[in-house]
């Protein structure tokens, strides 16, 4: 069996430079992308399709050693596919398109060099993500407004590095992070809700 789509989608984007530390920008990007999965029936689901917006600012100070971003986004999908819990999706893993998908946010990521040799990247998002249409196979509604499973509403890292200076063991590098995230959905109901996490990272190289 074969299916064949084609779409035209645009990009664009803009970016203002004020001044040398500061840069505000702002996109439009709609994407196209390949049939995920099939239903029960075993026929391909449709393409998924996806409009997003995002404005933000970047800096730097210090010559470079220190950069920052701050972002607002919005980006809505299409088909989105998840897997069909039905009897007849669970036996075969089929999956079913959601109709349309809204996730909005805000994203804010720091980093640069303290020290001579001592780097932190640290990175923290929001993330409302919803359902605004739903238009599976079962024609059923009863899922808008419902938060999409596993994206947790906050999430955060912290990165640290480490390079040793002026010692016969210049270059060896140490590194810890931690991530975080908060309580997510576990399905599209709504019904079960997974714990927030965090896990720690170690490195040596």
């Amino acid at each position: 069996m074969s299916n064949a789509e084609t779409a035209v989608k645009p990009r664009f984007g803009i970016v203002w430079q004020p001044f040398n530390e500061l840069s505000v920008y702002g996109n439009y990007v709609e994407n196209f992308g390949l049939s995920q999965g099939h239903n029960a029936n075993q026929q391909p689901l449709p393409a998924l399709t996806a409009q997003q917006y995002e404005a933000g600012v970047k800096t730097e100070w210090f010559d470079g050693k220190l950069t920052g971003s701050l972002a607002w986004f919005e980006i809505t999908k299409q088909n989105l596919p998840i897997p069909d819990t039905s009897p007849l999706g669970l036996l075969n893993g089929a999956m079913v398109a959601i109709g349309e998908v809204r996730s909005r946010g805000v994203e804010l990521d720091l980093a640069g060099e303290i020290l001579p040799g001592w780097r932190v990247i640290g990175n923290y998002a929001y993330v409302d993500a919803r359902v605004i249409n739903d238009s599976d196979s079962s024609g059923g509604t009863g899922n808008v407004g419902h938060r999409l499973p596993n994206v947790p509403r906050n999430a955060a890292s912290l990165w640290n590095t480490y390079e040793l200076q002026d010692t016969a063991l210049r270059g060896l590098k140490f590194g810890a992070g931690v991530v975080m995230r908060d309580q997510r959905e576990g399905d599209l109901t709504n019904d079960i809700q997974l714990p927030g996490y965090a896990t720690v990272d170690l490195m040596a190289s």
